[in-house]
């Protein structure tokens, strides 16, 4: 049968074209149906079809599944969570870096004709860059903030970064009581309450990588400071380190002049360090050992009990914040002598003992009467010394032509000034032409250029604000053509024991300045200067000694050897007697000097008062003005 009957036969034909075609197919000869069901008499019934979902809808859904499939690995498989948060928080760095990356970059494209116009733009730029990083370091948190706490301390920065940075020795966020009390449980094995009678939920104290608490000790009563590190720290310690090494390579290959990858080798080797309590009771105690010899030291530090990685127990010192002029008028502790004594503790640590805290600002610092029954202290007050985490040695040599370069800056003459320069390479791998920039960052003078004293520069500079002459300094070697590249040089070359010996003669300035001392500025050098007499003088003492005794076991120790060795002996006996009394008396003589400021101010302000005021009124202002209140 052909085709063209087929269509005109049965029901088909009177089908439409377009149905014919939905209903039947050509299969080489035929027609075959496509369904059974569809041959069947038409009506005006309708048909049902299935809804479809629109793109939106399907976004939802797949954005819905994600979010439980994602919170359900996130709350339960721990290496997930731990490798979203680091990738947040290394999100949160490069991004921040990057902004600052750009701030540079633009300005150094930037041509001035106004030089003005040009420090302005450098200052600004530092404090944006330095802003941008700060709000990046203090959502991290942990050792982020440290970082940063580091960066505010160091000496040579410029005062943007440095005074931006500050603001985080006060920005750490307490952990949650119970999370502490469960890191009890996991690493002593019993609660808070079955090792102490109180312990006080709120922390006394809060760092960067650890928290204080008060408590009393169940069987002793004892009072004691428990430090416990925060339990989430170790979580991103590894990943946040590897990301800030990366971050400071990727830093000096778009600013290869931007040498900063010192700071990730610090973070390296110092946090693992700082992250063992252990170790922070072994430097506290060794540090106990290195000062026992010591007959009169207002120097105390707290007691360990016991420690573990990330707890440590101590006895508690209740005292005030170092630079708080409030609780030492309270206490008629004299400031001068304060400061005077801070000096003097740093000094014997690094010049005497080598060995020496490495991580010293005010709030490491407390201040106290001194206990009349157990004090070694000359004085009526002690200073206590915390955080003992980390700790730098001092090889000999360097310890001792550290203080030979001290004594070559009291002095003017040309050996000396030769001298200088000298030893500046051999401590500090410092060239002539950088010579400038180190000498200031040391004495946090400007008046000597490599040629004048320090005693000349500091009795010009006494009539200027310390604050305005430290903040002088510091924009001088920011602003100069070429000078904050060449400041970089030498962060980059400075060993870290020397860049550590700098923050501790910063904190010893910015302390005597906090403290508004009568003193003239150059007293607690003069300290300093003492104790480097002291220590070259000891150093060549052991030489003789051991000179001595080669002598004599090599048989050698004839009239001729023997009357050189005394000589050498009397002439560096009689280098330091000189200079040691020297300054003793200049010590003296500024002494007198601090308490005739003293009785100066106390005096005039009497004055000013007693005619208006009742006389106890009167004498309590004065007190008060006199205490540098």
């Amino acid at each position: 049968m052909s085709t063209r009957r087929l269509l005109l036969q049965g029901p088909i034909r009177n089908l439409p074209l377009q149905r014919l075609h939905q209903n039947y197919r050509l299969n080489f000869n035929r027609l075959q149906p496509i369904a059974k069901q569809q041959q069947r008499v038409y009506s005006s019934s309708t048909t049902t079809s299935i809804p479809r979902w629109s793109r939106a809808q399907k976004l939802i859904l797949f954005a819905s599944i994600g979010v439980v499939v994602g919170t359900t690995l996130y709350e339960t498989i721990p290496p997930f969570r731990y490798t979203v948060i680091g990738t947040i928080r290394s999100t949160r760095v490069l991004i921040g870096v990057i902004g600052a990356i750009y701030d540079y970059k633009l300005l150094f494209s930037t041509q001035w004709t106004d030089q003005e116009q040009r420090h302005l733009d450098y200052q600004n730029t530092h404090l944006k860059a330095a802003r941008r990083i700060l709000k990046v370091l203090k959502q991290n948190g942990g050792i982020y903030v440290k970082l940063g706490q580091h960066l505010s301390s160091v000496q040579l920065i410029p005062i943007g970064w440095s005074s931006t940075m500050k603001v985080l020795q006060d920005q750490c966020i307490p952990t949650p009581y119970p999370e502490i009390n469960r890191l009890f449980v996991s690493d002593v094995g019993v609660e808070i309450d079955e090792l102490f009678e109180s312990f006080d939920p709120v922390p006394i104290g809060v760092a960067s990588l650890a928290q204080v608490h008060r408590a009393v000790d169940i069987k002793t009563g004892k009072k004691l400071a428990v430090k416990v590190m925060h339990p989430t720290l170790e979580e991103y310690v590894k990943i946040d380190t590897v990301t800030v090494i990366y971050m400071l390579k990727f830093v000096k290959w778009v600013f290869p002049e931007f040498e900063f990858t010192w700071l990730g080798e610090e973070m390296q080797e110092n946090l693992p360090k700082e992250m063992d309590f252990r170790i922070e009771s072994n430097n506290s105690k060794t540090c106990l050992l290195s000062f026992e010899h010591i007959k009169s030291t207002t120097l105390k530090l707290p007691e360990i009990l016991w420690a573990t990685q990330r707890i440590l127990v101590m006895e508690f010192i209740d005292g005030g914040r170092f630079d708080d002029l409030e609780y030492l008028a309270k206490h008629n502790i004299d400031r001068n002598k304060a400061s005077q004594e801070l000096t003097r503790i740093f000094s014997q640590m690094i010049y005497i003992n080598g060995y020496f805290h490495a991580d010293p600002h005010a709030g490491n610092l407390l201040i106290r009467p001194a206990p009349s029954q157990t004090t070694k202290s000359p004085y009526n007050f002690e200073i206590v010394l915390l955080d003992h985490g980390l700790y730098f040695n001092l090889d000999d040599q360097l310890r001792v032509n550290y203080s030979k370069f001290w004594l070559s800056l009291l002095s003017s003459n040309p050996s000396s000034i030769h001298q200088r320069k000298q030893l500046a390479k051999l401590v500090g791998n410092i060239e002539e032409e950088n010579y400038d920039i180190f000498e200031s960052a040391i004495t946090g003078r400007i008046g000597l250029k490599g040629n004048g004293s320090l005693i000349e520069a500091t009795t010009k500079s006494d009539g200027k604000s310390k604050e305005i002459e430290l903040k002088l300094i510091k924009n001088t070697l920011v602003n100069q053509d070429g000078i904050f590249i060449e400041i970089l040089k030498i962060l980059r070359n400075v060993p870290r024991r020397v860049l550590m010996i700098l923050k501790v003669n910063d904190l010893t300035r910015s302390l005597d300045q906090s403290l508004n001392t009568t003193h003239s500025q150059i007293r607690i050098w003069l300290i300093v200067a003492r104790y480097c007499g002291l220590a070259i003088w000891l150093n060549d003492l052991d030489s003789f000694k051991f000179e001595f005794s080669t002598l004599r076991s090599t048989n050698t120790l004839n009239l001729h050897n023997s009357f050189t060795l005394f000589c050498k002996f009397w002439h560096s006996w009689w280098q330091y007697q000189k200079t040691y009394n020297f300054l003793r008396i200049v010590e003296i003589s500024m002494d007198i000097y601090g308490t005739v400021n003293n009785s100066m101010m106390y005096m005039n302000a009497l004055i000013q008062d007693i005619d208006h005021l009742n006389p106890r009124q009167g004498f309590n202002n004065a007190k008060r003005k006199a205490a540098g209140l």
